[in-house]
């Protein structure tokens, strides 16, 4: 039962097993079901919330007040102003008991307790949708390892014919939705160790096993590293496969791991090819405003709302209110790290930062790593450490294709005021890779470096060598802002 070392120490502590196990054996089978069933919410859950989770059971087996003050009163479960949690020891001892239940039992209750966590889900995406990601992120914060027991469990939930979750492959939706709220990094490494655990279970699904893989490997992108995890993803779908996509031929699993892999393939350069994929598919239901940002779109929607690219487009548009960023990113939720970092970086290009507020920002992955560097380059005074973190930041910002060239951009300005030779070499290789991804504002600025303060960004549609280009993005706004206004 106890099978880590810190399980080690508590199977030689035989007092405290056989103090919990003499409580157990005390209380009667109502009060050691409510006891065994704590061990599903580790973050504890309220009095209230607990029986409404199990009031739907049989009255023979419902729990009540008494059962629960029983537990409290044989110190078997703390109560924090009204929330009910169990200590570790006793957790882990709770949990075996609850294993040795029978099937139907473990079902009954474990869909209970998925019900619930999916009512929490929804509320934190509600959060999101109509508050803010910071608002979302801090009341998940309460909840994270309640959500993320689910998957321990996930294989014991009832599947049953028009119940709550009717067939298996509907769960696999709380896995995908319950991974955009990750973002501390044990919890990211938790999150994927339990998903390679549910691969078993699902393998009899189509794709299930591609989605779950797909899902570890875009974490890896974009919290650890970039070179394995982007070739693991591209060999699941190349850029042509993804441009030759045909939506409706592909099952709701199929298509949440297609449209991952695809937004990555968007940040590795091939925005364009993305964009024309929803373009044949006639299809707007992606929120497409980072690819239409990397584009240098100007009609954008992100424009219309706070967050890095609303900031970014301020920026390019020189309407950019420096103290209204900085009070947005003193009010991101402390987990936020990419967005705090993002948005100091934009803060950065306008203003010039003290060493140790770029310090502490915290890197995730090899993108944060390279806006870093180039913030340091930005406050750096000697020729010799502004050259080496821009180097090192062309080297992080290499799978990002944006930032790469933005970074090689103001490398470029840099380079200007005293090595002739190497500017040109490297705005040449800047205006040959930005008209290759169609990055249209990148070009403009490395097209106009000698220019840079009279010239003026004049957007047009005839840059892209695609059709319908135009027409897709009003559609894509218009109904984006339906379902924004929808939320709100």
């Amino acid at each position: 039962m106890f099978k880590n070392n810190a399980d080690l120490n508590i199977e030689r502590t035989k007092s405290i097993y056989q103090s919990i196990n003499y409580s157990y054996t005390t209380l009667n089978n109502k009060e050691k079901l409510a006891f065994e069933l704590l061990n599903l919410f580790p973050d504890g859950i309220s009095l209230s919330n607990f029986k409404r989770c199990f009031e739907k059971n049989n009255s023979s087996n419902s729990i009540s007040d008494k059962e629960l003050r029983t537990l409290r009163d044989k110190s078997l479960v703390e109560d924090y102003n009204g929330t009910l949690q169990l200590q570790p020891i006793i957790r882990r001892f709770a949990e075996h008991q609850f294993s040795k239940r029978p099937k139907e039992i473990k079902q009954k209750y474990c869909l209970d307790a998925y019900a619930f966590n999916c009512y929490i889900l929804d509320i934190i995406e509600f959060l999101e949708k109509r508050r803010s990601r910071s608002e979302a992120l801090k009341f998940y914060s309460l909840y994270k390892n309640n959500l993320l027991k689910v998957l321990t469990y996930i294989q014991d939930i009832e599947i049953i014919e028009g119940g709550p979750v009717s067939e298996k492959k509907w769960l696999l939706n709380y896995i995908y939705n319950l991974e955009d709220f990750i973002v501390n990094e044990k919890q990211i490494q938790e999150f994927q160790r339990k998903l390679d655990d549910t691969l078993e279970y699902f393998a009899d699904l189509p794709n299930a096993e591609l989605l779950i893989n797909v899902l570890n490997y875009n974490m890896t992108f974009y919290h650890n590293e970039f070179d394995v995890s982007y070739n693991n993803l591209a060999e699941l779908l190349s850029v042509e496969e993804m441009e030759s996509r045909v939506f409706s031929e592909e099952d709701f699993i199929e298509r949440r791991y297609k449209n991952i892999i695809s937004n990555v393939h968007s940040m590795e350069g091939y925005t364009l090819q993305r964009i024309n994929s929803c373009i044949i598919n006639d299809d707007c239901y992606i929120y497409l405003d980072a690819h239409f940002f990397y584009l240098g779109i100007i009609s954008n929607i992100s424009r219309k709302k706070d967050g890095f690219y609303h900031f970014e487009y301020e920026l390019m548009f020189k309407k950019l209110n420096i103290p209204y960023l900085e009070q947005y990113i003193n009010s991101l939720y402390l987990d936020e790290h990419l967005e705090i970092m993002q948005c100091t970086y934009t803060l950065s290009k306008v203003k010039k930062l003290d060493k140790k507020v770029i310090q502490k920002l915290v890197v995730t992955n090899p993108y944060t790593r390279g806006l870093k560097e180039l913030m340091y380059a930005f406050a750096s005074t000697s020729k010799e450490d502004k050259t080496k973190h821009f180097e090192n930041a062309l080297f992080n910002l290499s799978h990002i294709k944006y930032y790469y060239l933005e970074g090689l951009y103001y490398y470029c300005q840099f380079l200007q005021t005293f090595n002739g030779e190497m500017y040109k070499e490297k705005q040449r290789l800047g205006l040959e890779l930005s008209s290759k991804f169609h990055f249209q504002y990148i070009h403009f600025l490395f097209s106009n470096l000698e220019n840079k303060e009279s010239a003026t960004y004049n957007f047009t549609y005839e840059y892209y060598p695609i059709d319908g280009l135009e027409k897709y993005v009003q559609k894509h706004n218009d109904e984006w802002e339906r379902i924004i206004k929808e939320r709100e």
